[in-house]
């Protein structure tokens, strides 16, 4: 992506051809309520059906309460819509995809009028205001809004991520009231709020500032900027992603290590499952929190315990939506990601099997729920379809080493011990109740043995 400028002096963008794709049929099947949208239509994919029409209706109000104090914006952003008419085109599919039914000029309005939509919304949730002067608020209700949020991250109902970068960087001026509230303590729902991602979206697009300590590739759209927020780094605490260099058994799972190790490892660890949160607790495996990134999960073996680190993770009813269609676009073909998203998935599947696993994890602040129970979560994480990547695991090394401190005996021994008799004062009184019981029979032996041996010797 290269950037040049207004005659104005505004920041606009020029875009190389990008494609993505549809949810697989195979992950569709009965769940069309996590990937269509309810409220918004973004995009010609569900454009003109009837369920969208209240929403449709507000947009050209919008547009208006956008770009208002800009008296060339309109003209400016649909200028260089036009001039990326064909880099829309093959976004929506290419030659004959679902762009190709409207005349340029449709497009260029539907474009405008999405990407007007979605930046007030984003403006609207980053400014702390009386939300009775929010038109969409006014218009849908509070009870609506929350779907309105949602249907922004749909797979199939995006919108080119340059043409919201542009309509921001035309209207900053208007916005820069919004970036108080990025640096703000109110909102902690960690890195699954999206009051906070918009927020921080937003300053990044006015200030160019980034999160990221990496250079990242320019999102698809909305919805591929998403995944990479979660998988960012954002340190929670001092030294909290560092490994102790001296103990070789503590390493990162990027770590590279020699492949014929990790071939024969791996075929070692081929019939060993994979335990659950409480059968790790049970092998004196520890868990603690390590970062907001997803891709930040580390695992410390040491003489007879094992430290296992995870991401921070804040969950809500948007959660599954906003999960499930990222797992959808790192499936679909041709998508260029690592899996990351998928990889945590599967290992996150693996540690929650049932409710006493989700207590652990939120007793010890790595999983952050909003939901009714931890039965909920439970069933979210089961939910997750992630069928059809087998071998995309990036977690794999991480598990072969939390098997191999398990088989360990002499490392396990004592944890279980531990876990078995002091796992509650109660069964630590048994069995020290027991040793008493058993000594005082041992002495009143040895007194008796000893008695009648001086009886003898009497006799």
């Amino acid at each position: 992506m290269v950037e040049k400028a207004f005659p104005s002096g505004q920041v606009v963008v020029d875009i190389e051809p990008q494609t993505w794709h549809r949810v697989p049929t195979l992950i569709r099947q009965g769940r069309d309520q996590i990937y269509d949208p309810v409220l918004v239509s973004l995009g010609p994919y569900y454009r003109g059906q009837s369920r969208f029409k209240k929403v449709e209706d507000l947009k050209a109000q919008i547009v208006d309460e956008v770009l208002s104090s800009s008296s060339d914006g309109r003209q400016n952003l649909q200028d260089e819509i036009r001039r990326g008419l064909d880099g829309i085109r093959n976004f929506y599919g290419g030659r004959g995809g679902a762009a190709d039914k409207y005349g340029d000029e449709e497009l260029t309005e539907m474009m405008l009028r999405d990407a007007c939509f979605l930046v007030y919304c984003m403006k609207t949730m980053t400014v702390h205001q009386d939300q009775k002067h929010c038109i969409v608020h006014h218009h849908l209700g509070m009870s609506r809004v929350a779907f309105v949020v949602r249907d922004f991250f749909m797979l199939e109902n995006q919108l080119p991520f340059w043409i919201i970068k542009t309509l921001v960087s035309l209207t900053s001026q208007d916005y820069h009231q919004a970036l108080p509230a990025a640096n703000s303590d109110d909102n902690d729902h960690g890195n699954n709020g999206c009051e906070t991602f918009f927020c921080n979206l937003m300053r990044s697009m006015i200030t160019g500032d980034s999160d990221s300590q990496q250079e990242t590739k320019t999102p698809l759209h909305l919805l591929d900027a998403r995944r990479t927020t979660f998988l960012q780094q954002k340190e929670i605490m001092k030294n909290s992603c560092q490994v102790n260099k001296d103990n070789s058994s503590c390493q990162c799972f990027f770590k590279s290590r020699d492949d014929t190790k990790k071939k024969e490892k791996r075929k070692k660890m081929t019939n060993n499952p994979f335990r659950s949160v409480t059968d790790l607790k049970a092998k004196g495996i520890h868990f603690r929190p390590s970062s907001y990134c997803l891709t930040d999960i580390k695992f410390c073996s040491h003489s007879f315990y094992g430290k296992l680190r995870l991401p921070i993770l804040s969950l809500d009813k948007k959660t599954n939506v906003i999960f499930s269609n990222i797992i959808a676009l790192e499936m679909c073909p041709d998508s260029g990601t690592d899996f990351a998203v998928i990889s945590y998935v599967k290992f996150m599947k693996s540690l929650i099997e049932k409710a006493e696993d989700v207590k652990e994890l939120r007793e010890k602040s790595i999983i952050m729920s909003c939901l009714a129970s931890d039965e909920e979560v439970v069933k979210m994480f089961k939910e997750f379809n992630t069928d059809g990547s087998c071998g995309k695991d990036m977690f794999r090394e991480i598990r072969e080493r939390i098997n191999q401190h398990c088989n360990s005996k002499s490392k396990t021994f004592k944890a279980e011990l531990i876990h078995t008799y002091f796992r509650s004062p109660w069964t630590a009184i048994a069995l020290f109740a027991a040793i008493l019981i058993l000594c005082i029979n041992c002495l009143n032996f040895i007194l008796n043995y000893y008695r009648a041996h001086s009886k003898t010797k009497r006799d």
